[in-house]
């Protein structure tokens, strides 16, 4: 297993950056470096022999899920929606009751 020096990493990275670099700069080329990383560890892992799912077939055989739009016809008012609510029965709605008579 290879040692990383990331002190020495980031000294790297911070001398290919313009010298006026931002924090946010820093924090972009650090994330774009970590996801460089990770990639290369993914494609190590392909076994010879398996081809890799293309990006439409992964989409054809994930669930479909809607992103935009509204839940038109998907969520509906129960017939009784305008009729008052049933009391539950507990002491205190008896008590408030009692007083309201």
């Amino acid at each position: 297993m290879e040692t990383i020096n990331l002190k020495e990493e980031v000294r790297n990275l911070m001398a290919r950056l313009p010298e006026n670099f931002t924090w946010s700069d820093l924090i972009s080329a650090i994330y774009l470096r970590q996801r460089m990383q990770s990639q290369q560890n993914q494609i190590k892992d392909i076994k010879p022999g398996i081809e890799p799912k293309t990006v439409d077939e992964v989409e054809e055989s994930s669930p479909k899920h809607s992103r935009f739009g509204s839940d038109k016809g998907l969520i509906t008012i129960s017939d009784d929606f305008d009729e008052p609510l049933e009391l539950l029965p507990s002491p205190l709605v008896n008590r408030l009751l009692e007083k309201a008579k």
